[in-house]
Formats: structure tokens, sequence, C-alpha cells
């Protein structure tokens, strides 16, 4: 016999006390209290917003760590759990195809790109609801957004465990939109175009 739960209360069990102490990344929970974690080391007001396009290494490359944009605020944080986007979305891409490309595959910039990520969550990671339910977004989780007058804008954060001053069921996010790495109550404030868990 199957009972179907309430993602609120599916997430919890997920979860379970976002205080638990894991440094086990294999264990989903831990992960998401970790990448909550390492997210929020990465608060630094000074980051000068910069997506041109550099040559970077290969693999565990990055920009300059004085510029960014929001994906490298997501490709950071994983590098602090050991894990590197960079290499995994490049590997997908290579084995796999289906990425959205706008020439042959670049390990120097694909990984920096917000449809990218998401293709590779979705693939790999777990798909959560879009629906504007405070309860359903927890510390750890990925959400991109859709932005701009025709929402043409791709942008993407992470939840962290850092709750709301205005709405107590609702955590904040770790994003850069043009004001650095910063922790801002923005979770419902675009069009919410993603919700991943890996």
């Amino acid at each position: 016999m199957y009972f179907l739960l309430p993602l609120s209360i599916m997430a919890l069990v997920i979860h379970g006390n976002t205080s638990h102490e894991c440094n086990d990344i294999s264990c989903l929970h831990c992960r998401a209290h970790l990448l909550s974690n390492a997210a929020i080391s990465l608060v630094d007001e000074t980051i000068k917003y910069d997506g041109n396009y550099y040559k970077i290494d290969y693999p565990m490359g990055d920009v300059p760590d004085s510029i960014g944009v929001c994906t490298d605020v997501v490709i950071r944080a994983y590098r602090k759990l050991g894990i590197d986007l960079q290499q995994l979305i490049h590997e997908d891409i290579i084995q796999n195809g289906g990425y959205n490309l706008s020439k042959s595959p670049d390990l120097c910039i694909d990984h920096r790109r917000v449809p990218n990520i998401q293709t590779f969550m979705e693939r790999n990671g777990t798909s959560l609801s879009i629906l504007p339910n405070p309860h359903n977004y927890l510390p750890g989780d990925i959400v991109t957004w859709k932005m701009g007058y025709y929402e043409e804008l791709n942008h993407i954060g992470i939840v962290v465990n850092k709750k709301s001053d205005r709405y107590p069921f609702q955590y904040q996010v770790m994003h850069n939109i043009g004001g650095g790495q910063v922790i801002e109550d923005c979770l419902f404030s675009w069009t919410i175009s993603g919700h991943y868990r890996y």
C-alpha cells in the first residue's frame, strides 16, 4: 500500500533535520547541507559581474576570482564539495549531446551557461516543482529563473539556510545578478523556470 505525502512533508523526510551534521556528499541531505554552507561562504559584494569569455584550465578551471556571473556562484559552491560541473557538463555534452550550444563544445564556457546547467540537472539530478510554495524550496536546492520584460534572460542561484526576514517559511538565495556574490530574499522575485536537487 502506498500513501501520497504533500511535497512539504516529503521534503522533511528527504532532508530531515537541517542542523544534521554530515560530510558525506553521496547522501542527498548531507550534500544539500554542505552546498548551502559552501554557497554562504562565497559571499563577496566586491565580485565584479563579468560574463566575458575567458580561456580557463580544465578540469577545475575558473575565471579570475575577482569576477563572475550567476553560474559561477553555483560552480564555485559545488567545487567546494569536490564536484566539478565544468568537467561533468563537458563529459555529458561529449557523451550524450542534446545541449543547446551556439557552436562546437567549449570546455571554457559551456558550464557557465544557465540552460546547460539546467540540462545537466534534469538528466543527473532531481527536477522538482516550480510552483511558488516556499515549503518546497530547501537549502541546497538549485533554482533558475526567467527575467526581463520578455523573460528572455536566464538566472540561477542556490537556496541557502538563511530564512527570509519577511516570510518565516521562506529561505533566501545566494546569487550574483550584478551586485556581487550575495544572499538576498528574492526566491519569488522572478518567474521560476527550474528547481533541482543534485
